[in-house]
C-alpha cells in the first residue's frame, strides 16, 4: 500500500505543543461523551512539554469537523516503516473533500482523533491532505487497535 508522504506526515506523535480554551471549547479532562470524528483545537500556542501533558491540556470545539462516519474502509494494519500497529481509514467523495478543507485551514496545528470519548492521537497538519487515506499510528497494541476500528464500526461507519 502506497501512502503519501503529506499523510506520513500528519500522523506523527506530536511533541512539545499546547493550547488554550474559549468558551465554546472542551477539554480532554473534562467527563464528556463525545461523538467519534475529528475535532479542531482551538487557540493552539506552541508550548514546550511532553505528550501527555499536551494530550490532557489540549482544548477542542464541542462538535467534530467531520464524524468517523461513511468509510469506505477501516481496518487494522502493520506499518512498513517501524512495525507498529496502525489504523487504516478510506473516507468517502464527501469526507474526503471535507478533511482535505479541514486540512487545508489548520496547516500547523493539531487536529485530534477522538473516539470513546478519548483522544487517540492529535497530530499536526504539515500540508493538506488531499486522497482521503488516512494512517493512523499511535504505540497501539493489536488489541487496542482492533478496539477501536472495533468502536467505530459499532457507529456504523462503514459504506455498504
Amino acid at each position: 500500500m502506497h501512502i503519501s508522504k503529506a499523510l506520513l506526515l500528519l500522523f506523527v506523535l506530536v511533541g512539545y505543543t499546547s493550547c488554550y480554551a474559549q468558551d465554546n471549547e472542551i477539554t480532554t479532562t473534562e467527563k464528556r461523551d463525545r461523538i467519534n470524528g475529528i475535532y479542531e483545537v482551538v487557540n493552539y500556542i506552541e508550548k514546550k512539554q511532553s505528550y501527555t501533558e499536551f494530550t490532557k491540556t489540549l482544548q477542542l470545539k464541542k462538535e467534530p469537523a467531520i464524524l468517523l462516519t461513511n468509510l469506505k474502509k477501516l481496518k487494522v494494519g502493520l506499518s512498513s516503516i517501524n512495525h507498529r500497529y496502525v489504523i487504516h481509514m478510506v473516507f468517502n467523495k464527501a469526507n474526503t473533500i471535507a478533511f482535505k478543507e479541514l486540512t487545508y485551514k489548520n496547516i500547523k496545528k493539531p487536529l485530534a482523533i477522538v473516539v470513546d470519548g478519548k483522544i487517540i492521537i492529535a497530530p499536526i497538519v504539515n500540508s493538506p491532505i488531499e486522497q482521503g487515506k488516512l494512517e493512523i499510528t499511535g504505540n497501539f497494541s493489536l488489541e487496542e487497535a482492533n478496539t477501536i476500528v472495533d468502536n467505530i464500526k459499532k457507529e456504523g461507519a462503514l459504506q455498504h
